[in-house]
């Protein structure tokens, strides 16, 4: 019952983000995004063994936003947080919250059809899982 109210809780808030949310296509504002996947996993234990292997029904909900600040004519920073619940029908002990913080700068120097962009993004993605503290830490990724 409890991970129905915080089902309930994300998609009223992801609500609220994206109605009151609005950015230009490539220009600078604040956004919102919600997400709500139903997924089968064929390998939830990671095994290369397919006798060892097992499956799941995950139900994921995501909800997050940022802000989009054009810098010039040809960069753009973004600045994002998000908050993803993820639901494992058969193995609950796997059910988890992540809360992600990232950032990405794009600049592109040239201009036309064939020009190429440079990038530099980074994301901290805390992980928390309710019956598995082994598997709870921090996840830096830098691109």
């Amino acid at each position: 019952m409890k991970k129905t109210y915080i089902s309930i809780v994300l998609l009223a808030f992801g609500a609220v983000i994206s109605a009151d949310s609005s950015a230009e296509a490539y220009g600078s504002g604040w956004y919102g995004e919600m997400q709500a996947m139903v997924i089968h996993e064929h390998n939830v234990s990671r095994s290369y063994k397919p006798e060892d292997q097992v499956s799941d029904l995950i139900s994921s909900i995501s909800i997050g936003g940022g802000y989009s600040n054009k810098i010039g004519s040809k960069s753009q920073l973004i600045i994002s947080g998000y908050v993803t619940y993820n639901d494992h029908q058969e193995f609950s002990d796997l059910d988890h919250v992540a809360t992600s913080l990232g950032f990405n700068l794009t600049h592109q120097p040239g201009t036309g059809y064939g020009a190429y962009w440079m990038g530099i993004s980074s994301n901290v993605t805390h992980l928390s899982y309710s019956n598995s503290d082994a598997r709870e830490g921090l996840f830096y990724d830098l691109d």
